[in-house]
């Protein structure tokens, strides 16, 4: 065990310092992860590297074995539109690429949701904590005392911050930087906005208690704001639901079965039938075959639910970031509603004839 945690350390030393000091470690803290840094990106870049491996491999045993590599190369031909025969090395290495970027983006996914959760949850008790130290203000108690005396369990995560910080300003640090430190722990500017003005107000020996209770009014406000945006906005959402989860997928679903439709008709000797009759659009070979059209659909799905997410997460909490949670729901409903109406549609089509 003690090699590996040497192992976990030394790969993560390996990534560059600069993007470990600006971009990772700042989103670790804001995440409140409390192991050692390195040790937690070295282990999480040694499970991605397995994963490649065993996308990798895949093509070589299990995939040959079972036979599908062939079936698996001809659809990445489509995508790439390569004629010739795609190798299993190749195959291997797309899937072992899979295999790797898929946790690597849940990890970092992960991250931004526990972060932008924690800003949430602090932002939420925020105003009625400023509201409790400005009555302890106001009831003669001093700052450190009004504070101290306002945390609560019911604040959650805000109370155990606060705590931490409060136990911190007992040594060598002031009360003002141990409240500062805050910042480098939650990602939010309300917070941050909010220790500027509580710092500022007892430095300048300005009326504390009366600030801390307009401050927390107008978070109050803003919050009420919010919510009535969100709630004005849930049609637009319904909206985009509906075109994503019904219209697309009945829309596509169709055009499969019209080529299909179109198809059976050449196929059926009524060439000249369809000259006689002068319509042309029979006449002419498909360039577009029904296979090569339900693979389409399949993209176009994929696309569409991963813009749908991104829409949604902007309009309900005003951070593209929050709507990649709804992406593999609605993929994977939009999904199964093509795939049953490639199924219906035959069916209900030949009982109306």
């Amino acid at each position: 065990m003690t090699f590996y945690n040497n192992l976990c350390k030394k790969i993560g030393t390996i990534v560059p310092k600069k993007y470990k000091n600006d971009e990772l470690y700042p989103k670790m803290r804001f995440a409140g992860i409390n192991e050692d840094f390195d040790y937690y990106v070295g282990s999480k870049i040694i499970l991605i590297i397995i994963l490649f491996l065993i996308g990798f491999i895949l093509p070589i045993t299990l995939f040959r074995i079972i036979g599908i590599t062939d079936s698996l190369g001809q659809v990445l031909i489509k995508i790439a539109e390569y004629s010739f025969s795609l190798h299993w090395l190749i195959v291997g290495i797309i899937l072992g690429l899979v295999f790797f970027l898929i946790p690597a983006i849940i990890y970092y996914m992960r991250i931004l949701y526990i972060i932008q959760m924690r800003a949430k949850m602090v932002e939420e008790v925020l105003p009625d904590f400023l509201f409790l130290v400005s009555n302890n203000i106001n009831a003669g108690m001093t700052t450190f005392s009004a504070v101290s005396n306002s945390t609560r369990k019911e604040f959650g995560l805000l109370n155990e911050e606060i705590k931490q910080a409060l136990s911190k300003s007992m040594g060598q640090e002031s009360f003002t930087d141990s409240l500062k430190e805050l910042n480098y722990r939650i990602n939010s500017q309300m917070l941050k906005e909010t220790i500027s003005f509580f710092s500022e107000a007892m430095k300048s020996g300005g009326k504390l208690a009366k600030l801390l209770e307009n401050t927390a009014s107008d978070l109050r406000q803003r919050q009420e704001l919010k919510k009535e945006l969100k709630s004005s906005t849930k049609m637009y959402v319904m909206f985009v639901l509906f075109i994503i989860l019904i219209a697309t997928p009945l829309l596509l679903s169709i055009s499969v079965q019209f080529l299909k439709t179109i198809e059976g008709l050449q196929n059926t000797g009524l060439q000249e039938a369809v000259q006689m009759t002068q319509v042309s659009f029979l006449g002419g070979k498909l360039l577009i075959s029904p296979e090569f059209m339900k693979f389409m659909a399949y993209i176009v799905l994929f696309i569409n639910s991963m813009l749908a997410s991104l829409f949604m997460g902007l309009l309900g909490d005003s951070k593209l970031t929050q709507g990649v949670k709804y992406f593999p729901v609605l993929f994977f409903i939009s999904t199964v509603l093509f795939t049953l109406g490639t199924i219906i549609l035959p069916n209900f089509l030949g009982a109306l004839q």
